[in-house]
Parts: C-alpha cells; sequence; structure tokens
C-alpha cells in the first residue's frame, strides 16, 4: 500500500464510499501493445489497446494483472486467471494492425479482426509529474479483462454509468453564445479514498433537465456515450484560377451524458457525499498523495530513460484543451475549480 493511503486517516475521519463506476465497451481490437516485467508477484502483464466502435470511433484502454495472486490463511497463492486471459489474448488474438502488416487493407482488416468486450471496465486518471516538474492527467479507461464476442452478437457501443460529487456546473459557450450543452465538473471517490476530477458534458436534451434538477454540491449518478472520434472537415476557398480545398482534422474527446438520476441523491442518505468528506479528501489529494507523484518521478528522473516499460505502459490520451485537469506546476485545490 501506498504511503500517502497508509497516512490518510491522520487527515480525515471519513473514508469515502467508492463510486459506482462502470465502463461498457464492445468493439474490433484496432492495436494491442504488450508489457511485461518482474514483481514481487511472480510478475506482470500489461495490454495497451485500442478498441474501436467503428473506422472513426476508438478508445484507449489499459488491462494489467499480476501473475500470482496473493495468499491467504485459506490458500495458498495461484496463477491468477487475469493473468492467463491477457496472455492468451498477447499470443491469439488478432488485431487490424497484425491483419494491416500482412499487406491487407484497412477495411478489410477492420472486418477480419477480432471482436472484443472489456470486463470490469471503469473511467480514471492516469497522473505523473513530467521532467519538467509539471503535472500531466491524462483520461483513461482501465479494465480487468478482455475477452471475443461472437459476430452474430456482435453490437458495438461505448457508454459509461457513473456516480460523483458535481463540483462545477456552466454552460457551454461557443463565440460567446451558449450551445445548450452544460459541463459538469465532478469529483469521483476511488478505492483507498482516492478522489479524481473528471469533466462531463450534457446533450442539449440532458442539458435542459440537469439544468433545472442537478446543483453544485449534489451526489449524481450519470450515463452517457465515451466519444473519441476524428472529424475531418472540408473548407473550398476560392482563387482566381481554381478552388484551394483545405482539410482541417479535428479530435473530440466528451463524455457525454444523455441521461442521469431522476433527481440528485438526498443529502441525508449514506449514498450522499458530504462536502466535509469530499474537502478531506481533496486535503489528502493536495497535501499527499500529489507530492507522491511528484517524489516519484524525481526518482524516476535519475533512472536511465527507456522507449518501453511498465511506466511508458502507463500513459493514457491527452486531455483535450477544455478539460477539467488541475493547473501545472502546483497541487490541486478548491481554488482551482
Amino acid at each position: 500500500m501506498q504511503r500517502w493511503m497508509k497516512k490518510m486517516s491522520e487527515v480525515t475521519t471519513n473514508v469515502l464510499r467508492v463510486a459506482c463506476n462502470h465502463v461498457d465497451l464492445i468493439g474490433v481490437l484496432k492495436s494491442k501493445e504488450v508489457t511485461e516485467g518482474t514483481n514481487d508477484k511472480g510478475g506482470y502483464i500489461t495490454i495497451d489497446c485500442v478498441i474501436a466502435t467503428s473506422p472513426e470511433s476508438e478508445h484507449k484502454v489499459k488491462i494489467s494483472a499480476n501473475r500470482m495472486t496473493k495468499a491467504t490463511k485459506d490458500k495458498p497463492s495461484e496463477e491468477s486467471g487475469y493473468y492467463k486471459g491477457l496472455c492468451t489474448v498477447r499470443d491469439t488474438y488478432v488485431s487490424v494492425a497484425d491483419l494491416m502488416k500482412k499487406d491487407m487493407s484497412f477495411e478489410e482488416a477492420f472486418n477480419q479482426a477480432d471482436k472484443v468486450s472489456i470486463s470490469r471496465g471503469s473511467l480514471t486518471k492516469n497522473e505523473y509529474y513530467n521532467q519538467g516538474g509539471q503535472l500531466v492527467s491524462r483520461d483513461m479507461i482501465r479494465a480487468s479483462a478482455l475477452s471475443r464476442v461472437k459476430p452474430e452478437e456482435y453490437h458495438p457501443m461505448a457508454r459509461f454509468d457513473i456516480e460523483g460529487y458535481i463540483e462545477k456546473k456552466h454552460d457551454e459557450m461557443v463565440n460567446e453564445e451558449e450551445t445548450g450543452r452544460i459541463f459538469l465538473d465532478m469529483l469521483i471517490p476511488e478505492y483507498g479514498g482516492k478522489i479524481i476530477p473528471m469533466r462531463f458534458v450534457t446533450t442539449k436534451e440532458a442539458g435542459s433537465y440537469i439544468r433545472n434538477h442537478y446543483e453544485i454540491g449534489n451526489t449524481v449518478r450519470i450515463y452517457g456515450e465515451l466519444i473519441d472520434t476524428v472529424q475531418k472537415t472540408e473548407t473550398r476557398i476560392e482563387g482566381f484560377m481554381k478552388e484551394e480545398v483545405k482539410m482541417t482534422t479535428t479530435h473530440v474527446h466528451e463524455y457525454l451524458v444523455d441521461n442521469g438520476s431522476p433527481e440528485p441523491y438526498d443529502e441525508e442518505s449514506n449514498n450522499a457525499y458530504k462536502r466535509n468528506d469530499i474537502l478531506n479528501a481533496l486535503k489528502v489529494r493536495e497535501t499527499e498523495y500529489l507530492p507522491s507523484l511528484l517524489e516519484r518521478s524525481k526518482n524516476c528522473s535519475n533512472r536511465p530513460a527507456a522507449s518501453t516499460g511498465f511506466a511508458a505502459a502507463n500513459a493514457g490520451f491527452a486531455l483535450p484543451n477544455n478539460s477539467f485537469a488541475p493547473p501545472q506546476n502546483k497541487p490541486f485545490s478548491l481554488s482551482d475549480l
């Protein structure tokens, strides 16, 4: 257990309930990268894969497992089923990238690659300090296992179901005009008292409802679609000889809310997060968790650089410019929200 988790009881009296946090993802295995190494659990395997729900929409997923399970008084340590499963993925699952290496076209490879689903998927953050001492916060999907989907049962999807505490709620503005969508900046409690900031945006229809029913400080459960697409826009510019065609590529990364609990949780309910507990968890984040990441980055900076390995395998994908992330070069606090 990490040092900041051991010290947590010195800062907060109530450990926050772990939020419901579930991702359903079914799609085509576009690529997979395998990292293996040694540790005190007999070794580990990590697979970073890209799962595409369409040729234009894809999602990065990290799946890791230690080789040996933890021994208990009733059961000795044994090889983990999750580890065996990831070895099967490593050795037998076929991705689009694998097939294209055999000179297959993208279209044909996309049709023939394995269709897969994740197990126990969740939204989280990969956070670390870079060599310049700046905090990097990246969205990521973590899962426990990957399994094949039969072609006749294949229905691509990428959806989330998550609970959280609303810290900010504000309208999306484009060219100084409201779009009808609403940004929800939420705090999501994880295991061990850890809390992470995460941004969601509503559809116009959901935004209309949430504007009148959800408030800052509420605990809510929201549902929606994971959006990770590349959009290409063609612009034609007149010239005295001919038109000039310019192509613009935009990466859209959103957690798009289209449904949720009809009302926020009752503030007296055990399921509702209390403001003081949230403040205490943020204090742990600011005074213990983030400093532990900074210390780890300093230790790693003294080691030879490597292009692959466990640290490199923990990278997620970058947040868009309008995403909710702690400011760089200083700890996260409520004043940043």
